[in-house]
């Protein structure tokens, strides 16, 4: 132990001897250290040069000594015209190598500035302050003493700022070296310079008016120069400047002379995109700000250009990415990988600027709203861009369930794909609802044995297949077919003006769709309440789309629609051969004509719905029914939802027409006060068996008679419909029985109130196979007996004699 502190002794005496030989050394060879340090400047500067004091260290590059000059500028011969001082520093370190001192002679190849400006300028005349370094160095200079040798070759800067700027050029450079190592090994021909260490960008402008690259960007350099002077060039041997979140490989080449070209090439591995547009100029940035990618992207860029004023580069840039996330306008990117490329100069014979410019992606890959997309595509001239777009998309529909609106939706299978090709504007294809497209699409649209469920009303669509095609103008629907609750529907037909993309139509749209189908059950689509909750939220967004949805087809989109449907059954009721017209536009509805055969007979209609945007919808109704099963058209209907005549009880051929108007509400109930119109009746081969008001009729009138089964002549009647009643005119009805007339008030409530007129020529014997044949309701048919049919307290219907002899109107 003694014999360490013994040596850790001695070696401190050394150290302190030697720098205190070495303190007294430097100051013996103090006057020729001035002396080479006055007769440098002297011989290298041609201007004034100011040392406010001189000191010696021995702490700033141990075991060197450095001689500390403080309060020093350079100018120029012209500073008394331009007032810039070419170097300014608060200190500057001269290291001198002890060893050499005591070999006699001077070493002076290292020096620290701290705290330093360091400005060259070119005016709009050409002129230099570079001028302040060209004073040539005598052939020999007397000295006594050692002899000095100031070559330098490491300069450490702290804090000093650099900057260059060409006013004739309208170029500049502004770079603050914090603490960066500079070394420079000089030969004959070249001089090769490394520069390490932290940097601060205040900008590097090649183009004012464009602003400038790496504006206010800190970084860690690694940069390898080589210069020429007898050529004046300086190469960028490979090169990295390390950011924050990137780092970018340099190398190139710049030519000073009066050819006055350069090539700078820039690579990046992994480049934050937000950190590169940092890098970059303000132009630049403001057009590419628009368009987020979350990911890195390898990046080669390659500058090649004139150094001349205002001189725009060439610029060509290839770049890759993997997994990255794209944000632009309504457009949101994920899974994203591509290559591509840019230039500024596709027609060379053309000026460099943003019109001569394409952007090339020729390998895309992403997901956009769970739609997996491949794509091609080309932008010219970014100051209107042009888009060229080849893409193919692709999607299990399961995969999309979370992006549906409400709970109440639900995609259980099938696949979508998509082919598109478009060639317009890009701000068209990108930006908000377009009213037209000035710019070519085409698309062809695929789903295949797709499936889904609508809970809450209780619809499920199966087997589900489409193709359709579509350009700027208008969609085709080659086909499309699909089960709806077991019935098989086929959609084809063509949108105009609507849509590709759902965007809203300049003028009018149309929609024009023709739908078929053999056989649709009407009770399998009837919704029964359901149970499932849907959040409030999401039935709000639901609401809200279903609005939006609704306001445009109401106000820019005519729906005409064909429809053929060979069978349609719902409980009771069976029609066949339907086929209807529907035309929808301006919150009108209107089928028309509409056909159909039904109960073995032919129905015309036609319909009109009005103010579909409200509560209540008014409602008219025409309506022709020719040479009906009359008891087949009750059965469809269900007796009318009355049960005093049953369709069991009547046979013969209808004939009707109808007209009726009435307000349904938004569940498409008839509001039946508001229900009138009238009817024209008439039925043929009538015949009415077992019907007991009738049967009953024989308590008063021919006991004989067999009112079981009665045969008519035919009924004609006319009827005016009010709310749930129905006011039959004066009607005759012939039958095989007896003759009488019938008027009053018919309801489907329970205040019928009927006036049944017998006249006594009944009396007349009437064989089996008498005919009965009508006289005409104003004919004169002489005496007669007064009925009254009318429904009881028990609502029974019940005939009794009608003591006045004549029906009261109400």
């Amino acid at each position: 132990m003694v014999r360490v502190l013994r040596w850790t002794l001695y070696f401190i005496i050394f150290l302190v001897s030697l720098v205190v030989i070495g303190y007294g050394a430097a100051q013996y060879f103090r006057p020729s250290i001035l002396r080479t340090i006055n007769e440098e400047l002297k011989e290298s500067v041609n201007g004034d040069v100011k040392i406010g004091w001189l000191d010696f260290t021995i702490f700033e590059q141990f075991p060197n000594f450095s001689i500390t000059l403080g309060k020093i500028y350079v100018r120029g011969p012209h500073f008394d015209k331009y007032h810039k001082d070419f170097l300014t520093a608060d200190k500057i370190y001269i290291h001198v190598n002890p060893i050499r001192l005591f070999q006699g002679a001077i070493s002076l190849k290292s020096i620290s500035i701290r705290n330093g400006t360091v400005f060259i300028f070119t005016d709009t005349k050409g002129y230099t302050n570079m001028d302040v370094l060209k004073k040539q160095k005598k052939d020999s200079v007397e000295s006594t003493g050692p002899k000095p040798a100031l070559e330098l070759e490491d300069i450490f800067f702290e804090d000093t700022r650099v900057t260059y700027v060409d006013s004739l050029k309208n170029k500049s450079i502004d770079i603050t070296l914090i603490k960066t190592f500079l070394n420079i090994a000089s030969s004959d021909s070249l001089q090769r310079i490394s520069l390490r260490g932290k940097m601060g960008f205040g900008g590097l402008v090649l183009n004012a008016a464009k602003g400038g690259y790496l504006t206010k960007k800190a970084t860690d350099a690694d940069l390898n120069l080589e210069f020429r002077p007898s050529k004046k060039e300086l190469t960028i041997l490979p090169s990295e400047l390390k950011f924050k979140n990137s780092t970018v490989a340099l190398s190139g080449r710049f030519d000073f002379s009066k050819r006055g070209g350069f090539t700078l090439n820039i690579d990046s591995k992994d480049l934050n995109y937000s950190e590169g547009l940092s890098l970059i100029t303000k132009a630049l940035r403001e057009k590419l700000e628009k368009f987020q990618f979350d990911g890195p992207i390898d990046l080669n860029v390659k500058l090649q250009g004139s150094l001349g004023p205002g001189a725009e580069p060439k610029v060509d840039i290839a770049f890759t990415s993997r997994g990255n996330h794209f944000v632009t306008g309504k457009l949101d990117a994920k899974d994203l990988s591509f290559k591509g490329s840019f230039t500024n100069h596709i027609d060379s014979t053309k000026e460099i600027d943003d019109h001569n410019s394409r952007i090339v992606l020729d390998t895309v890959s992403t997901r956009i709203e769970e739609v997996g997309v491949e794509a091609n595509l080309v932008i010219t001239d970014l100051t209107d861009p042009k888009l060229k777009l080849i893409s193919k998309s692709h999607i299990n529909l399961t995969d999309i369930n979370h992006e549906t609106d409400t709970a109440s939706l639900k995609l259980l299978g099938g696949i979508f794909d998509a082919d598109i090709n478009y060639n317009g504007k890009l701000n068209e294809y990108l930006d908000g609802p377009k009213t037209v497209y000035r710019g070519k699409l085409k698309g062809t649209v695929r789903i295949k044995d797709g499936s889904l469920v609508m809970r809450q009303q209780e619809k499920k669509f199966d087997r589900i297949n489409a193709q359709f095609r579509f350009t700027e103008e208008r969609m085709d629907l080659d086909e499309i077919d699909f089960r709806i609750n077991g019935n098989p529907v086929m959609i084809k037909g063509n949108v105009i003006g609507f849509i590709p993309f759902f965007f809203v139509p300049e003028e009018k749209g149309s929609i024009n769709l023709s739908i078929t189908s053999p056989r649709i059950d009407l009770a399998s689509l009837k919704t029964s309440k359901s149970n499932e909750k849907v959040s409030p939220k999401a039935a709000a967004r639901g609401k809200k789309k279903i609005s939006d949805l609704l306001d445009i087809l109401n106000s820019k989109v005519e729906f005409i629609l064909d429809v053929k449907v060979n069978e349609i059954v719902n409980g009771s009721f069976h029609a066949s051969k339907f086929s209807g017209k529907v035309n929808f536009m301006n919150n009108h509805l209107i089928a028309n004509p509409v056909s159909m055969r039904l109960a073995d007979g032919e129905v015309d209609l036609s319909l009109k719905v009005f103010a579909l945007d409200k509560k209540i919808n008014p409602v008219t109704l025409r309506a022709e029914v020719k040479n009906a099963d009359i008891q087949k058209f009750f059965s469809s209907f269900d007796n009318f939802s009355q049960k005093t005549i049953q369709s069991k009880n009547l046979s013969g051929k209808v004939f009707t027409k109808l007209n009726l108007t009435a307000k349904i509400d938004d569940k498409f109930n008839i509001l039946m006060p508001s229900l009138s119109g009238t009817v024209d009746f008439k039925l043929r081969e009538g015949e009415l068996k077992d019907f007991e008001p009738l049967e009953k009729m024989s308590n008063f009138l021919f006991k004989k008679r067999d009112f079981s089964d009665v045969q008519f002549a035919e009924i004609k009647g006319q009827f005016s419909l009010s709310g749930q009643y129905l006011d039959v005119s004066r009607m005759e009805i012939e039958s095989s029985v007896l003759s009488l007339f019938l008027e009053g008030r018919y309801s489907l409530g329970d205040s019928t109130d009927l006036t049944i007129q017998v006249p006594l020529s009944n009396l007349k014997k009437r064989n089996k196979d008498y005919k009965p044949e009508n006289v005409g309701v104003d004919a004169k048919v002489g005496p007669s007996v007064f009925l009254r049919a009318h429904q009881n307290k028990e609502g029974k219907m019940v005939i009794v004699y009608n003591l006045f002899k004549k029906f009261k109107k109400k």
